[in-house]
């Protein structure tokens, strides 16, 4: 009788063995096979929506969806990030002067250092859009946006992915419109 129930707590051991290490290969595989990518993603500052050449106001935001840590360099918003702008009329919307300096690759960047994202972690930014482009014109302008051409270059060498970002609208009112409330 004993040999019987030690026959049947090895048989248990084994058993209990055999599904610990197949969990353990279950869980390496699924984490494995999680992507290596940042998120990026746009919003509309809700104070912005519709307005009559006040600041439009753009959040970024980067999310690191991965199974690690990503670092990245980190300078300037407004020179990180790349901002395709179609105007009310369907073409693109030219850059300010300031937005020409500012997003000139060969301009020298100050105050750059290195971030790092852990995974999960979502870092978020602010960018005056009409500082950059000339948003004139009244109408509905679409927004979408990219990381700058340093940023991609270093995520390309080490195989990290980023997923393109949203695209969103805000509207530019006519000055009249705003003082006849509408």
């Amino acid at each position: 009788m004993k040999r019987l129930s030690e026959m049947k707590v090895k048989q248990c051991v084994k058993v209990l063995s055999l599904v610990g290490l197949v969990t353990f290969f279950a869980m390496v595989i699924v984490w494995s096979s999680k992507p290596v990518c940042l998120r990026l993603q746009i919003t509309v500052d809700e104070g912005s929506r519709a307005t009559v050449n006040h600041e439009m106001i753009i959040h970024v935001s980067l999310v690191n969806n991965s199974h690690r840590a990503i670092t990245l360099i980190e300078s300037n918003p407004e020179h990180d990030f790349v901002f395709l702008v179609i105007g009310p009329q369907g073409k693109k919307v030219p850059l300010t002067e300031y937005g020409k300096r500012i997003t000139d690759p060969t301009a020298p960047m100050f105050g750059v250092q290195f971030i790092t994202l852990s995974t999960g972690e979502e870092k978020r930014y602010s960018v005056q859009l009409d500082r950059l482009y000339q948003l004139d014109a009244p109408g509905t302008y679409t927004v979408s946006a990219t990381i700058n051409v340093l940023t991609q270059s270093m995520l390309d060498k080490l195989k990290i992915p980023i997923t393109p970002s949203n695209k969103v609208q805000f509207r530019r009112l006519e000055a009249a419109n705003v003082k006849a409330g509408l």
